[in-house]
């Protein structure tokens, strides 16, 4: 029981890193679009890009996933995709390279979304699971409100570059509490 519950919090902790970075872009992406010559139909279509790739992606890889049983090591890879995905962000010149730069963001969730959830259900204490699932969204949202009002501050102070710098410190701290993690609890 007492593994379990050090993996979950383990788990949440990386979680609520990851989302808190993501969540940094999320409300200020338009705009940033706009910065590198976007109109807002492409910063749309390059969202929808995203979701889609997203999408796909978990479904494929999730059924993977089940097949090789390493979580921990889809988890990493997918955290290390998103690195790279919004470092990418910092270099992005046009419209055309948010297209692509959202695809590789979408494939590490394809490969850390569902890697992630398994371990999370793995670790379950079975008579607590939607107080647990509480814990889970209701930090998801707390990070979402606090990273929001940091992407205005920066976003309104014309600090693109440490946005993204922000997120990718988020991503990384979220990674290596990642390999905390057990792959059997």
């Amino acid at each position: 029981m007492l593994m379990k519950r050090k993996q979950r919090r383990i788990l949440l902790t990386s979680n609520i890193l990851h989302i808190f970075g993501i969540s940094i872009l999320a409300p200020v992406y338009a705009l940033y679009g706009l910065t590198v010559g976007a109109n807002a139909w492409q910063i749309g279509a390059s969202w929808a890009v995203y979701s889609f790739v997203a999408g796909i992606s978990t479904i494929i890889i999730g059924r993977f996933i089940d097949g090789v049983k390493r979580d921990r090591l889809f988890i990493v890879v997918g955290y290390l995709i998103t690195i790279i995905g919004i470092a990418l962000f910092l270099f992005a010149t046009n419209a055309t390279q948010l297209y692509f730069i959202m695809a590789i963001n979408a494939v590490g969730v394809g490969f850390y979304m569902p890697a992630w959830k398994a371990l999370y259900t793995k670790a379950e204490n079975k008579d607590k699971i939607a107080s647990q699932w509480g814990v889970f969204d209701g930090t998801n949202m707390i990070a979402m409100a606090a990273a929001a009002l940091l992407a205005g501050y920066l976003v309104n102070s014309g600090r693109y570059n440490l946005m993204f710098g922000v997120i990718i410190l988020f991503y990384s701290i979220a990674t290596i509490f990642v390999f905390q993690l057990k792959e059997k609890v």
